[in-house]
């Protein structure tokens, strides 16, 4: 098993370690695995772009890049595997928890540390068992790398085209995020509907287009009772993901699968319509992030 720990604070750095070396060499794992440590999240993106660890321990707060930033690069590289990726931090809010698996944790910590709950948690994960927030079934059917789809592709739309469409859409939230009206949510939802639309055409991209097409109609039902601040970072994380979706694919082709966007879209609208419920229906459904 190879793991990562990234935290600035080095003390907290060899707690992490020592507890993991003696779960691993309690169950005589230790010799079978490696434990790297980095104390930024740049740092960390760039060790598991490397090394590809099975389980990041994350901290939140660093300098330079902090740990919900270090996550969401990680969910967003082209990698033939995601980590499980553990956030331990002093921070238990319920809006850094949401922070913590809107942008990918698989779990959410509190320090200090309790080694009964690592111990567990280590146990599930040697066993195969992911924890993520999001329960949700993989929707993609095959890979297929960038350079194999481009290779066959008729084009049936242009990369100028959905360039356009996006800097439409970003236009429409920075004016959202700077006046309040809700005339512009509007013209948000129209914009993720005529994407939508745009590559529905293309049958690879069928269940991108649906994912769209559901977040253009609920922001269709958005009321006034609702995280304005946080929903504007969300909206611009999706923006951001999309962008960098096309230029993979269709610029770079540098996408080891093309459908690399299909579950995330997924989370995306589960986590879309939880932000958008009010405190009343979040209590009702009695939300247990663990």
């Amino acid at each position: 098993m190879k793991i990562l720990i990234v935290d600035d604070d080095s003390t907290n750095s060899e707690l992490i370690k020592e507890m993991v070396k003696y779960y691993l060499e309690d169950i005589e794992l230790l010799d079978k695995s490696t434990i790297d440590i980095t104390n930024d999240g740049t740092e960390a993106v760039k060790s598991f772009r490397q090394n590809e660890q099975d389980v990041i321990f994350m901290d939140v707060m660093m300098p330079q890049m902090d740990g919900f930033e270090a996550t969401r690069q990680i969910r967003l590289l082209d990698t033939l595997k995601q980590p499980v990726i553990i956030m331990v931090t002093a921070l238990d809010d319920i809006e850094s928890v949401r922070k913590g698996f809107l942008n990918g944790a698989s779990w959410y910590i509190t320090k200090p540390y309790d080694m009964e709950v690592l111990e567990v948690l280590l146990n599930d994960i040697v066993a195969g068992k992911l924890y993520l927030q999001i329960e949700k079934e993989s929707i993609v059917e095959k890979k297929i790398s960038a350079k194999e789809f481009m290779s066959d592709f008729i084009l049936e739309f242009t990369i100028d085209k959905l360039e356009t469409l996006n800097d439409d859409m970003l236009k429409a939230l920075n004016n959202f995020m700077t006046t309040d009206d809700k005339s512009y949510l509007l013209e948000l939802s129209n914009g993720f509907l005529r994407y939508s639309e745009y590559i529905k055409e293309t049958k690879e991209f069928d269940k991108i287009a649906f994912g769209l097409l559901e977040i253009s109609e609920i922001l269709k039902e958005i009321k006034d009772d609702f995280d304005r601040e946080f929903f504007i970072d969300f909206m611009f994380g999706v923006l951001s993901d999309l962008k960098s979706w096309s230029e993979n694919i269709f610029i770079n082709q540098i996408s080891i699968d093309i459908h690399y966007l299909d579950d995330s879209l997924i989370s995306s609208i589960m986590q879309l319509r939880s932000l958008l419920k009010t405190d009343e229906e979040l209590i009702e459904e009695e939300i247990d992030f663990f």
